[in-house]
């Protein structure tokens, strides 16, 4: 009876030993593919952060005919390309990410409704305010969400030098609010 019930405990101990030692490798790699993707992105996010900072300081410049036109292309944003499971991600961040794009989307809408309804040419001041306006948002939006992913994954912050494009994505957004509110 004794042996009976030391191979039964041994059964027991060796099933739950295989099962935490799955559970344990599962997390490792669900951590590592999280912690890759949040890399990829975190890349992009500074990329397109660097783009909205150019569109943020565009004010035109005067064609031909003398009517001002943008010095920059506005940025795009497509994690479509990015391999990894992004189900490794917690949902709400998962989510974030994701949708981050319907916000450029609404940068662009604001823009076109601008040039489509605003005082138009030959200055289009209030499309050049829309625009920059809109942008320095999203990248701000864009930098906290790059923090976010920095954060919960151990990345070192964005070393900027001694110009700090934040700051003056910021300057700008304060400086243009009251013109696109």
């Amino acid at each position: 009876m004794d042996k009976f019930l030391i191979g039964i405990v041994g059964v027991i101990i060796g099933s739950l030993l295989s099962i935490i030692r799955d559970y344990i490798n599962e997390y490792r790699s669900k951590t590592n593919n999280a912690r890759y993707l949040a890399v990829r992105i975190v890349g992009l996010l500074d990329q397109f952060i660097s783009q909205c900072v150019d569109v943020a300081c565009d004010t035109g410049r005067p064609d031909r005919e003398g009517v001002m036109v943008p010095t920059t292309k506005i940025p795009t944003l497509n994690f479509d390309n990015i391999d990894g499971e992004w189900q490794s991600l917690s949902f709400n961040l998962m989510y974030e990410v994701l949708d981050f794009p319907n916000h450029l989307l609404t940068a662009k809408e604001a823009e076109t409704f601008a040039y489509e309804h605003g005082d138009g040419a030959p200055d289009f001041d209030d499309v050049f305010n829309t625009r920059r306006y809109h942008f320095a948002i999203l990248g701000i939006r864009a930098d906290k969400l790059s923090m976010k992913l920095r954060n919960k994954y151990g990345m070192p912050n964005k070393d900027y030098g001694k110009w700090n494009p934040i700051s003056r994505l910021n300057e700008i957004g304060i400086e243009l609010k009251s013109k696109n509110t």
